[in-house]
């Protein structure tokens, strides 16, 4: 045969011509359909000479025919199919390969020409030809291995293995799946991996350095650089292909270019190991499963799955669908009835909550009612005990001259309430009265004597920790404390104190009321030692004035005023005296704590006055306290600081004598009052306790 077994006559004369011829021969009776079977010429074996051989000369073989024309045309020229159909039609090509494989055959020279196609009945059968040069592995073909002349290839460079180009000895079966690859590759893109002008032109040296080392492009990078150098060529590869270029673009550029470059790696470790492999990687494709090419992701092989069995898989999607949409409907539901449940308990906790809150107002409202009657009642009951019994005691042992009145009525009351004490909470307020009544004839015996009863009483009927007792404390430290300093009476304010800021806060006018009593005790009157009221009552006058006076300077500041306003006042200049209070302390009138130190400040200092026996100076003082606090848009003539003025004034007038003074004064403040019912019970009954002896001295009381 000649070269290139195009069945052109000649003779076969090279050596390796003979050992192809042997070759093929070799294949005789272990190549199964897909190639065509060799056959004898029913020419004389060795030793005979007829026929047109001798017995040096080496028998042409026959083979089955394959008939030109248009049935029968090779693979290369018969592309115009789809991507698929070329898979399909290279399995069988894969698997007579593997069948030679089998039998130790190695073909070598695996290309489109070696393979063609034949339509029997309408499907193609194919045919793998020119085994000239194969390579038998397990044959006694092996001990004649084909050998070339120096600088020869065997085989095709366009589709020989890195191996094979390098004359590699140790070839194997993973070099014809190379050669496979390429085939592929070129059924996909209609063109080679490398172009074979280009490699044809390099020498022989650099021609097995690009097989051996430089990488293939991908198929898809093929095409676009085809389409880059002729648009035309691959626009027609993609009408050959049954699909637009864009569309084959890219599907090679998925699995479709994922196994010609697995079959086509330089390293032939990585390749298919065998051409059944490549051939189950082609059915893989066309069935739709996960390729041996692809990647071992689970998401490849699940989106595979989902092609694959695309009907079951939106039905059961769609299901998945229902069912969860079902399952969000009733979450949702359950989710808006749990809201609903959780809203309906917390409007009914609400509604819990707010009649709880009206009825604990309501029975605070019925305690205060209650307590407010209480006390009117027993209110009522110490002034008809003070009025007739003790009065009328008074009356029937001493008689009813106004000298001996005072000391009569305290004389009687004491012993009234020794023989025939009435009820505890009466007694309570009859002792606090007379306490009242003895520390202002300086009778420190009866005064003590009445606070200590009165204290105990107080704890009993209230409890040692109570309001009450705290009130009575301070009745008791503001009346026995005039006299001097006591320990005694100390720790007792302190004791008031404590309970006042537990139960009011330390910034109640009460507190800081008593707070300045206790902090006043055991200092000697006439000295006038307020500096111990701190910042409870003078020093935040002196921060509101920003003059950064210590309490000894403000307390001095405070009287010179008072003074000051003393002499304008019995100058009938009452105007000026009252401007003067303004013009002095205006800078800080405006704030409500200011206000109210300001007008205890005014009734202590005319309290210490008194002491001082300064009883002009006092009266013109708290007359400057009350105009200011009846024009303050924060108290008004009503408001109870004015009323407790009103009530140090009376006392200082009966200090001084001027009983029909201290009447004026008791019964401008004594109406509203009892109109309003916010004063102290305590310093009320003072009041009622003062006017009564006030009618007494001036003979208007019976």
């Amino acid at each position: 045969m000649a070269r290139g077994a195009q069945a052109t006559p000649g003779a076969a004369r090279r050596p390796q011509d003979h050992q192809a011829g042997d070759g093929f021969a070799g294949c005789a009776g272990a190549i199964r359909p897909g190639t065509p079977c060799p056959r004898d010429d029913g020419s004389p074996r060795r030793g005979t000479r007829s026929g047109c051989r001798s017995d040096k000369q080496r028998p042409p073989l026959l083979c089955d025919g394959v008939r030109q024309g248009r049935p029968d045309h090779h693979l290369r020229e018969s592309a115009r199919i789809d991507p698929a159909r070329s898979h399909a039609l290279l399995i069988p090509v894969c698997e007579g390969i593997q069948h030679a494989h089998m039998r130790g055959i190695i073909h070598r020279d695996l290309k489109p020409s070696n393979i063609l196609v034949e339509e029997v009945d309408g499907h193609a059968i194919v045919k793998v030809i020119d085994f000239g040069i194969a390579k038998a592995v397990s044959h006694a073909l092996t001990a004649q291995t084909l050998h070339t002349d120096q600088g020869m290839m065997v085989g095709t460079p366009e589709f020989m293995s890195p191996e094979q180009a390098e004359g590699s000895a140790d070839i194997d079966v993973r070099t014809d799946v190379y050669s496979l690859g390429v085939v592929l590759y070129e059924l996909l893109v209609g063109g080679l991996p490398f172009d074979s002008r280009e490699l044809r032109s390099r020498t022989f040296d650099e021609l097995r350095r690009v097989i051996r080392e430089d990488e293939p492009p991908r198929p898809s990078t093929r095409m676009r650089q085809l389409r880059s150098g002729d648009a035309k060529t691959a626009e027609s590869i993609a009408r050959q292909r049954s699909t637009a270029l864009a569309s084959l673009e890219s599907e090679l550029r998925q699995e479709l270019e994922w196994i010609p470059l697995k079959a086509m790696r330089k390293d032939r470790n990585e390749r298919y190991r065998s051409a059944i492999e490549l051939a189950d990687d082609l059915k893989r494709y066309l069935a739709g499963e996960p390729l041996a090419a692809g990647p071992k992701s689970a998401t490849y092989r699940l989106r595979k799955f989902v092609r694959r069995n695309r009907g079951a898989t939106i039905a059961a999607a769609t299901i998945a669908l229902i069912l969860a949409g079902a399952t969000g409907v009733s979450l949702a539901f359950a989710a808006s009835e749990s809201r609903a449940k959780v809203a309906a308990q917390e409007a009914n906790q609400k509604a819990s909550d707010l009649l709880k809150r009206a009825e604990r107002e309501a029975e605070s409202a019925r305690n205060a009612e209650a307590t407010a009657q209480r006390e009117k009642a027993i209110t009522a009951r110490i002034n008809a005990f003070l009025n007739k019994d003790l009065l009328g005691a008074a009356n029937a042992e001493f008689g009813s001259g106004s000298d001996t009145r005072v000391a009569d009525i305290l004389k009687a009351a004491s012993q009234k309430l020794k023989n025939d004490p009435p009820e505890p909470e009466v007694e309570l307020g009859v002792r606090q009265t007379l306490m009242s009544i003895a520390a202002s004839m300086g009778n420190q015996a009866e005064c003590q004597a009445h606070g200590a009863r009165a204290l105990q009483l107080a704890e009993r009927v209230y409890g040692p920790d109570a309001l009450e007792v705290a009130d009575v404390i301070e009745a008791i430290v503001e009346s026995t404390g005039r006299g001097g300093s006591d320990e005694a009476l100390v720790h007792l304010g302190r004791r008031g104190v404590a309970i006042r800021e537990r139960l009011l806060g330390t910034d109640h006018v009460d507190t800081q009321r008593l707070r300045a009593f206790s902090e006043q005790i055991g200092f000697v009157a006439s000295q006038l030692r307020l500096r111990d009221l701190k910042s409870e009552v003078l020093l935040p006058l002196a921060i509101f004035r920003g003059k950064g006076e210590s309490p000894e300077q403000m307390k001095q500041h405070i009287l010179a005023r008072v003074e000051e306003t003393e002499s304008l006042w019995n100058q009938g200049k009452r105007d000026q005296a009252i401007a003067v209070c303004h013009e002095d302390f205006s800078p800080f009138l405006k704030h409500p704590y200011a206000q109210r130190a300001l007008l205890v400040a005014i009734g202590m200092g005319a309290e210490a006055l008194v002491r001082e026996m300064k009883l002009g100076a006092a009266e013109s003082g708290l007359l400057c306290g009350i105009a200011i606090g009846k024009q303050s848009p924060l108290f008004g003539p009503e408001h109870l600081h004015v009323l407790y003025l009103y009530q140090i004034l009376a006392e200082v007038r009966m200090a001084a004598g001027d009983y029909a003074g201290a009447l004026e004064a008791l019964d401008t403040g004594l109406p509203i009052a009892r109109r309003k019912n916010d004063m102290h019970q305590g310093r009320l009954l003072d009041a009622e306790v003062a006017r009564l002896i006030c009618l007494g001295q001036t003979g208007k009381c019976d």
